[in-house]
């Protein structure tokens, strides 16, 4: 199957597949920054159309590299380039913890 991307930029790959009948997973998928679990992102999350919520972070091609146990942000993004994906969610940490 073939899929324009500027549908997926424009509607988001969930939408898109369900259009075509396909279902995708839900679980959202775990983010790991220098070998610690940061956060999640929904299992539709694709780098290659992240639109950024800050002017502070543009995204660039090698932020994001999918493994085995998830995605892994690369060692050069911080706290706030990796909050600024959509569909971020941070993991609960104490007041002691922070990344």
């Amino acid at each position: 199957m073939d899929v324009d991307p500027r549908l997926i930029q424009k509607y988001g790959l969930q939408k898109v597949m369900e259009g075509f009948g396909v279902e995708m997973p839900t679980e959202r998928i775990p983010v790991f920054h220098m070998g610690e679990r940061v956060g999640t992102v929904p299992a539709e999350f694709d780098p290659a159309f992240i639109k950024s919520k800050s002017f502070f972070y543009t995204p660039r091609p090698g932020d994001f590299t999918r493994t085995e146990e998830g995605w892994l942000a690369h060692k050069t993004m911080g706290p706030g380039d990796v909050a600024s994906v959509p569909g971020f969610q941070a993991e609960v940490r104490s007041h002691r913890e922070h990344w």
